[in-house]
């Protein structure tokens, strides 16, 4: 690897001064010819060091920084010309990384090397493919990869078992990527706003789920084991085609925000009574979201619990 030139601190001083900027700028980027540039941020918090070279795997942060380099450059880009928000594990190494709006049109496998990574955000580019070598990230937590052109995802990905927070929204699937179904410690699953028809009947084996946001879609129903979810608080299921929903899904006692806004419903079924949290038993849920449906000929209890848990409910509902 190539000598680093280091800069003392009062020409690094004097540069600030030069620039206009207050001591309030959070990263200055260094290569071995010295100072570049220097971006208007917010606190001092690191100084880049890199040169055009990755050694093979990484051990500390001058080297993860390295290997945001290489991802730049592949792009076209390169620091300090762009910003990546990072932050800092105690170790040093780079355990949050945020490279979204970059307009991104590929990631190098090198990006596998960053292997203390917590939290990677590529969402809001012009991905069509993602690296199987994330799956070499096993502290990753939060991965967003929303709002590109992904239509699958590679099956290596079963290997982030760590994995609890995937936002994969905005993106043209036309059928959830089966490796989904294999990450069961998530707990936040973002699917919305993509072209999904159908979920699998293996959604059911996320049962650790807590969050999931389905909006947007082509859905026209639930499978049954849809039930399976009792761990589930937030269900976001607007703006779809849903027709029915299981006979089951009084099962899902735990959602305490329930939106079933802009469907085709005909019907709730007599389970959906079980439901209550929404209803403010809690003191903390949502009235649910049964508006804009074909809701015209609820009777006996389920009409009850439309009744007191969301009023208002029959605004906007279709009827013959």
């Amino acid at each position: 690897m190539k000598r680093f030139t280091f800069v003392s601190l009062l020409t690094l001083l004097a540069l600030l001064a030069m620039a206009n900027v207050a001591v309030a700028e959070k990263y200055i980027g260094i290569s071995e010819n010295g100072v570049k540039s220097i971006r208007k941020l917010s606190t001092i918090d690191s100084i880049w060091f890199f040169d055009s070279t990755v050694s093979a795997g990484c051990s500390n942060y001058t080297c993860d920084s390295l290997v945001v380099s290489q991802i730049l450059s592949a792009n076209g880009l390169s620091f300090p010309t762009v910003t990546a928000i990072t932050e800092k594990n105690a170790q040093g190494r780079i355990r949050y990384l945020n490279l979204s709006n970059l307009n991104f049109t590929t990631v190098p496998n090198v990006i596998g090397d960053l292997n203390q990574l917590e939290m990677l955000n590529l969402g809001q580019n012009n991905l069509t493919s993602i690296p199987t070598s994330i799956s070499n990230l096993s502290k990753l937590a939060t991965l967003y990869l929303h709002s590109n052109h992904l239509s699958t995802l590679p099956n290596e990905f079963s290997q982030l078992t760590g994995l609890q927070r995937l936002y994969i929204g905005h993106n043209p699937f036309i059928t959830l990527p089966t490796v989904v179904t294999t990450m069961t410690n998530l707990t936040e699953l973002m699917i919305d706003h993509d072209s999904l028809s159908a979920l699998p009947t293996e959604i059911g084996n996320l049962k650790r789920l807590k969050i999931l946001q389905i909006d947007g879609n082509q859905l026209v129903g639930l499978p049954a084991t849809f039930c399976s979810l009792d761990s589930l608080q937030q269900l976001v299921a607007s703006n779809n085609k849903l027709q029915v929903l299981p006979d089951c899904f009084g099962n899902l006692v735990n959602i305490f925000q329930l939106n079933l806004m802009h469907n085709q419903l005909t019907g709730l079924p007599e389970s959906i009574i079980n439901i209550t949290k929404p209803c403010g038993g809690g003191g903390f849920g949502l009235p649910p979201e049964l508006r804009w449906n074909k809701l015209c000929n609820l009777t006996g209890a389920v009409k009850q619990w439309a009744d007191y848990c969301s009023s208002g409910w029959t605004e906007g509902q279709t009827c013959p």
